[in-house]
C-alpha cells in the first residue's frame, strides 16, 4: 500500500490539506509480465473525472495492444487533476501512444490536456492487498 500512501502524499501535498481522492480500480491484465513497470503519472482535465474515466476505458483495448494498462486512477477533489499508475513495459511508450494522433484527439476531445501529461515518477516496490 506504499504505493497509494505516496500518492496521497503527493496528492495532499500539491491540492492541500484534506485531499480525498476518487478512486476508480480498472483494466488490470491478468496476463501482465513480471519485467513490466509501474509509473505514476498525472494530467490536467477539464470536463472532469467521470468523462475521463469513459474516455481511459474507451481507450484500455487498444491501449492493451501496445502494453500499456491502467491499473489505478483518481482524480483531486474538484476534478481538475488525474493521477494515474499506469503498466508499461518502457516509459516511452506512455508518450509514444498517448501523443499519437488518434489518441491525442480522443483525450482532448474528452476535456484532457495532452501537453500537461506528466510522469512523476516511476514505481519501484508496491504492495496492493487482496
Amino acid at each position: 500500500n506504499e504505493v497509494f500512501f505516496e500518492l496521497y502524499k503527493y496528492t495532499r501535498a500539491v491540492a492541500g490539506v484534506g485531499t480525498k481522492l476518487c478512486i476508480s480500480f480498472m483494466f488490470r491484465s491478468p496476463f501482465l509480465l513480471e519485467e513490466n513497470m509501474k509509473i505514476l503519472v498525472t494530467v490536467t482535465i477539464t470536463k472532469g473525472f467521470d468523462t475521463w474515466v469513459e474516455m481511459s476505458k474507451s481507450l484500455a483495448d487498444e491501449a492493451a495492444k501496445h502494453g500499456i494498462y491502467t491499473i489505478w486512477a483518481g482524480a483531486n477533489p474538484d476534478e481538475t487533476q488525474v493521477y494515474v499508475v499506469v503498466e508499461v513495459q518502457d516509459q516511452s511508450q506512455m508518450k509514444t501512444f498517448g501523443e499519437r494522433e488518434d489518441i491525442a484527439k480522443a483525450r482532448s476531445d474528452a476535456g484532457a490536456i495532452v501537453a500537461s501529461t506528466e510522469i512523476i515518477s516511476p514505481i519501484g516496490a508496491d504492495y496492493m492487498p487482496g
